[in-house]
């Protein structure tokens, strides 16, 4: 008789499977990107979201079902990329709640918390489309749940799950149009299967190289606008606290007072506490009234700032210096701060243009290097004030956004910008002497909608899309970001999307030029514009982004 119950240790390995089977196949999933343009990332992303989370498996002592999900939910929430990332952990995130409480797990435990993540996924997206990887998480949870009932064993139910996928995957074609047009699945979809096929493998007996594990890139680099370098509280302190029924509200506030940068993330039986302080000892004192202290990690930061001082480095992301994290005046009140803007940027050029319109902090990130949840929260954290705006400036983006605005303990918008262009346009529409937060944050929003976007790019396969042929080297024009032109040179695709987008009316027309083209050629096309356009002011600005030839902006 095959494996009927399901311990710590064999879940265990069935998550280092599926994230190696990933790393493996992540590159071919990237290629099933709809659009055939350089930036079809889905497997890096799922793959970077599920390194991050296995790696934290190394630090788990007890291996119960309940710990090893609860390890990944909470590895893979930090480490979530993109939009496909995102709904990875969310799926984490629910199979963990499924399993909570339990030493080991039978077959129907097992299904069933697989149906609960694909539940609590469904709900952390807000229009939820059928024809993705939502889809064939639920059919296949559904159909493992069936072959649960039966009484069969892991390696049979893990069978008909894995099988139930890739039948799903094979119709997400004919569910989603977009997907049909340009002869392809769906990609996330794909690296669930691939997934799914690791936790098989790993039932089987498959012996795999754990060395394939790809350790996951170092923090992205978030610049600091006008930060002092002075470090009013001295010792960075980290630490879990367990225990039952733990709110991270209720620790944050216990904590405020003892100094900035706190971060209290979590719920239930574990809480993540990162704080700025002068007082460690006290922090620690506070925290064991909560639970039991583990991962203990305290660091001098001037001791840090003056050895990376005298070799001329820069310190550690973790150690960059801001202010006070609540500011109160003599008479005990909360005084008011300013908003702070933190911006998503792909190239130096645009985050000058960033910085001089008062983004506070830019995270490097964009096409093909989406930030993580983790990258956020510590932007945010950084951050010297209570109230933050984020600009993704990415569609693929925007949900890590919202994921870290719900983690962190600083009041936080959102403005859903998908392309750079919106993101400027926002920036245009914030008002720093308006001190109503939710004032700015409507005002930015709608913005986003009197600026229309154009995009040039340049084909990595051969597809075709709504009836245009697309060769591997083509370039390709994007109107905001549905496929509009394809071309053979920058300058013919620039001119003919313009002429798409171009409204009579239309009083700018501005082009930010990409890393790949000389400011020679982006003043020669800007003035051939202007002749063609002359009741519109024709701009250009060195935006110096990777992959992308023009953004354009036309308003």
């Amino acid at each position: 008789m095959g494996i009927q119950v399901l311990d710590g240790d064999a879940l265990k390995k069935m998550f280092l499977a599926g994230a190696i089977r990933l790393n493996q196949k992540k590159h071919y999933i990237d290629s099933l990107n709809v659009f055939p343009v350089p930036d079809g990332d889905t497997g890096t992303n799922m793959s970077l979201t599920f390194n991050f989370a296995v790696q934290q498996l190394d630090k788990l002592q007890e291996n119960t079902v309940e710990k090893v999900a609860e390890t990944i939910a909470t590895g893979s929430l930090m480490g979530a990329r993109g939009n496909s990332g995102v709904i990875l952990s969310q799926l984490f995130r629910g199979f963990s709640r499924g399993l909570v409480g339990k030493e080991k797990a039978d077959g129907v435990e097992f299904a069933k918390a697989l149906q609960e993540g694909v539940r609590t996924a469904y709900k952390a997206v807000m229009k939820p489309v059928e024809g993705t990887m939502l889809t064939v998480a639920r059919e296949a949870a559904d159909a493992a749940f069936r072959e649960a009932q039966l009484g069969t064993d892991f390696v049979a139910l893990m069978e008909v799950f894995l099988q139930q996928s890739k039948e799903t995957l094979k119709k997400t074609p004919q569910l989603l149009p977009v997907l049909k047009q340009a002869g392809v699945v769906d990609a996330g979809g794909e690296g669930l299967c691939v997934i799914y096929d690791g936790f098989l493998k790993s039932l089987q007996g498959f012996d795999f190289d754990l060395d394939i594990i790809e350790e996951v890139p170092p923090e992205r680099e978030t610049a600091g606008v006008s930060l002092e370098e002075e470090i009013t509280f001295q010792y960075c302190t980290e630490l879990l606290v367990k225990g039952s029924n733990l709110q991270s509200q209720a620790l944050q506030e216990k904590l405020m007072d003892q100094g900035d940068s706190l971060l209290v993330v979590g719920e239930g039986e574990i809480l993540k506490v990162h704080v700025h302080t002068n007082n460690p000892g006290i922090v620690l004192d506070i925290c064991l009234k909560f639970g039991q202290l583990s991962q203990i990690k305290i660091d001098n930061m001037k001791e840090q700032h003056q050895e990376f001082s005298g070799e001329g480095k820069k310190p550690p992301e973790e150690n960059d210096f801001i202010q006070s994290f609540v500011p109160y005046s003599e008479n005990g009140e909360e005084k008011s701060t300013d908003i702070k803007i933190i911006a998503v940027s792909p190239g130096d050029g645009i985050s000058e243009i960033f910085t001089s319109m008062g983004v506070s902090h830019i995270i490097e990130g964009g096409q093909t290097m989406n930030p993580s949840t983790e990258d956020f929260l510590q932007a945010i954290d950084r951050s010297n004030g209570q109230k933050i705006i984020i600009l993704p400036n990415n569609k693929n983006i925007i949900l890590a956004a919202e994921q870290s605005r719900d983690l962190s303990s600083k009041e936080v918008m959102v403005v859903p910008s998908k392309t750079i262009p919106q993101g400027i346009s926002a920036l245009m529409a914030f008002d720093p002497v308006q001190t109503e937060f939710a004032d700015n944050f409507e005002a930015m929003k709608e913005a986003l909608s009197q600026v229309k976007t154009g995009q040039v790019t340049y084909a990595v396969r051969d597809s075709s899309y709504d009836g245009k042929s697309i060769k591997n080297g083509s370039v390709i024009g994007l109107q905001e970001n549905t496929l509009s032109i394809v071309g053979e040179n920058p300058e013919e695709v620039v001119k003919k999307l313009i002429q798409e987008i171009y409204e009579e009316g239309d009083e700018i027309i501005t082009l930010y030029y990409g890393n790949n083209i000389t400011e020679d050629e982006a003043d020669n096309l800007a003035q051939k514009l202007q002749v063609y356009y002359p009741d519109a002011e024709v701009e250009h600005y060195r935006g110096g982004q990777p992959l992308y030839y023009y953004f354009i902006s036309v308003e």
